[in-house]
């Protein structure tokens, strides 16, 4: 909705922006003919309060505005009067949902004539008209938005703050809010010789330097009603600084002299800078502000009801932070519900009333007075459940700090793997390439949210715990896994990453770890297919016949029935190699494969079953039918001083096998044959033949697994991996 225009002959007409009657908030609202679907739209503030219970919440683009709307309607309700005296009066407000109704009806008196008006000649709202003399000296209303404004501390660089371009007045009353509650301290654009030294340097926001915490409710309505602190007296609402009680001076011994609170009203209203705006209209009626300057504003004495909502962080308010997600403090807001209080805060009134509510938590990220962004998030609350919530928050950001610091430790095997060789200054840039814990912690906020919301809801804490400790060792492997996918596909980095995996699973394992976490590490944590089964007719006994005649199994078992029926025949034509003209074993090999592009894989595992049993073929299951795959079968070559990876002969063949590019099968072919001439076990040839159907040229899967089973044999990653060979295959030397 646009603002109100003027028509050209009213360009000389005094301004008039009173918030009673001008759309100055944005409203989401359901109402009774939308059905379910809900919509945005511009209310005044006397609608705000009529349709409060129609209105789902205030919305706002910045978090900080958003709030500084709520803190507005808040101290309106204490200074109309119409807020709950006692804590049992709050309850049965918010039980018996008390009509707010009298607010706008006290509000349309001519007693608040002019005191909401942002455009009033002498006492404009929550503005200073004692600076209307220096207004020439007015810079952008950039300065007011604290996204814009940015560094305070390099406020003499005027340049970023002279951006001409009008903004609707609407913009520049929620900036204003947003000002007076979260603006940082430091030098402002303001001149000394104005009111005093003291003018130039602002304090710090009374929400500027905390976490702000805001109960929600299902409407407008609740979600004052929540928010309402009782008490005797509302106080004083601070609708200018030029109305009221007198105000701090910026020269003299009063410079410095603070303002004690009289109640929410005052609270609320606290004007943190001293602000004029410049408003005019526009070409075409509407009402603009080019102009802002802002000042010094109150200095507020700290008392118990300023930290009505406050969650403390030992035994300061808990602050925002870019570096640390707000929901891995999340423990502090349930720590602050102490019934014993007697109400005498807002999480203890929460917790008596014993209903769902969602906690909107908001500060502002400041690194050395420079803005750098909001902190937002919503958590669920229930007086009933808060002790088992309080549990869970603080359970599942030590589990979240546990998996992250176990991601840390297996990178750090990665590089040590991959850059042995590394200079120190280098060691701490190739640890944040392969370090995943700075990304976890947003694919743990998801779960987290999740595990509360279930606690909330009254389901069983333990499984929900379960799910959430399953979901978070899921994301490190995934996190960690796609890390490593930047190693080059040679066989130092596959052993980089085999033996980081295997790292990362060894922590994950640990005894000392909570229980949640060490069973979730060895389930099997993957999702299962969400992609419905295609219909299919149900099977005759000829589809099963041929499905049995196919694939690994199928083939292992015609091999092994080769030497056992001694068909020196067709084993002599697959030791030849494949060239036309084209042999009946080859042919006969190939037709076990389920697809065409399997073909030349199952017949080049017939090939070298057939080198492996040539002249001398053995009888014995184990090497009829082999064990393992390819790279645990190399484990088995070397000499008493080491075998596998400890062996410098062994160790470069594997590397040769996992060369990127084609399937390597002259070193395929040594593999075998140094297997036979040390009369070891040979790989599971099912197995053989179903990996190297799935080897490509442009996918390292296949060569993945062969390393972990060649660099970490007995990580938890490899257990309980079984092979499509028979169950008299054993791991033997």
């Amino acid at each position: 909705m646009l603002l109100p225009i003027r028509s050209p002959s009213d360009q000389n007409a005094p301004l008039c922006w009173d918030l009673r009657f001008q759309p100055c908030i944005t409203a989401l609202t359901i109402g009774p003919d939308q059905g379910k679907s809900p919509r945005l739209e511009k209310v005044t503030l006397l609608e705000a309060f009529e349709r409060a219970e129609e209105i789902t919440a205030v919305v706002h683009d910045s978090p900080g505005a958003q709030m500084a709307l709520y803190e507005l309607l808040l101290g309106l309700c204490a200074a109309t009067g119409v807020h709950p005296r006692t804590a049992a009066q709050h309850r049965q407000w918010v039980t018996d949902r008390h009509p707010l109704t009298a607010i706008a009806d006290q509000l349309r008196t001519e007693d608040f004539d002019g005191l909401l008006d942002l455009t009033h000649p002498e006492h404009p709202f929550a503005q200073n008209a004692l600076l209307r003399p220096h207004l020439a000296h007015g810079y952008g209303p950039a300065q007011l938005e604290l996204e814009r404004a940015g560094d305070y501390v390099l406020l003499f660089d005027h340049v970023h703050l002279h951006d001409g371009e009008p903004v609707p007045i609407e913009d520049a009353f929620h900036a204003l809010l947003a000002q007076h509650a979260y603006g940082l301290g430091g030098r402002v654009m303001a001149k000394t010789s104005w009111f005093g030294s003291a003018f130039t340097y602002a304090a710090v926001g009374r929400l500027a330097g905390r976490i702000r915490t805001l109960a929600l409710g299902d409407s407008l309505a609740d979600t004052l009603r929540l928010n309402l602190t009782p008490c005797a007296d509302g106080g004083r609402f601070n609708y200018s600084w030029t109305r009221g009680r007198p105000r701090r001076t910026f020269s003299g011994p009063d410079a410095k002299k603070t303002h004690t609170p009289d109640g929410p009203a005052d609270l609320h209203s606290t004007l943190g800078r001293s602000v004029l705006l410049s408003a005019r209209a526009d070409e075409i009626g509407r009402v603009v502000v080019d102009k802002v300057l802002m000042g010094a504003g109150e200095l507020l004495e700290p008392t118990p009801d300023s930290l009505q909502d406050a969650a403390m962080n030992g035994d300061k308010p808990l602050q925002a932070s870019e570096k640390k997600a707000l929901w891995r403090d999340a423990h502090a807001l349930y720590a602050a519900a102490t019934p014993s209080a007697k109400g005498s805060d807002l999480f203890s009134r929460l917790v008596r009333l014993n209903r769902p509510v969602r906690l909107w938590s908001v500060g502002l990220i400041a690194e050395n007075r420079n803005v750098t962004g909001w902190v937002s998030d919503t958590f669920p609350f229930h007086g009933a459940h808060h002790q088992q919530l309080r549990r869970a928050a603080h359970d599942g950001a030590a589990w979240a700090a546990l998996l992250a610091g176990a991601a840390t430790t297996a990178a750090a095997v990665a590089r040590d793997v991959a850059y042995p060789n590394a200079r120190p200054e280098e060691r701490a840039k190739l640890l944040t390439r392969f370090d995943p814990a700075a990304d976890l912690w947003a694919r743990f906020a998801e779960p987290f949210h999740t595990l509360l919301d279930a606690i909330s809801a009254g389901a069983d804490a333990a499984k929900a715990r379960a799910a959430f400790a399953a979901a978070a060792v899921t994301a490190t492997r995934t996190a960690l896994g796609e890390r490593l996918r930047s190693l080059p596909r040679t066989g130092s980095a596959l052993e980089a990453a085999a033996r980081a995996q295997a790292r990362l699973e060894s922590e994950l394992t640990k005894t000392k770890h909570p229980l949640e976490i060490t069973e979730a590490a060895t389930m099997d944590t993957a999702p299962p297919s969400t992609t419905p089964a295609p219909h299919t007719a149900a099977p005759t006994p000829e589809s099963q016949e041929r499905a049995a005649a196919t694939g690994p199994r199928a083939l292992g078992h015609w091999l092994a029935g080769l030497i056992r029926r001694h068909d020196r025949e067709l084993l002599g034509q697959l030791q030849r190699p494949k060239r036309p003209p084209r042999l009946q074993a080859w042919t006969l090999a190939g037709n076990f494969a389920p697809t065409d592009s399997a073909r030349d894989a199952y017949e080049l595992t017939a090939h070298l079953f057939a080198r492996y049993h040539a002249a001398l073929p053995w009888q014995d299951p184990r090497r009829l039918y082999g064990s393992g795959d390819l790279g645990r079968t190399l484990r088995r070559i070397g000499t008493p001083g080491g075998y596998g990876p400890a062996d410098p002969g062994c160790h470069r063949l594997f590397e040769r096998l996992c060369t990127p590019g084609a399937l390597p099968r002259q070193h395929l072919a040594h593999a075998i044959d140094r297997l036979r001439a040390l009369d070891r076990i040979p790989p599971s040839w099912a197995q053989l033949a179903d990996d190297l159907a799935a080897f490509t040229s442009h996918d390292d899967h296949v060569q993945h697994t062969w390393a972990c089973s060649f660099f970490t044999p007995n990580s938890p990653t490899r257990q309980g991996v079984t092979t499509p060979c028979t169950a008299t295959s054993t791991s033997t030397r």
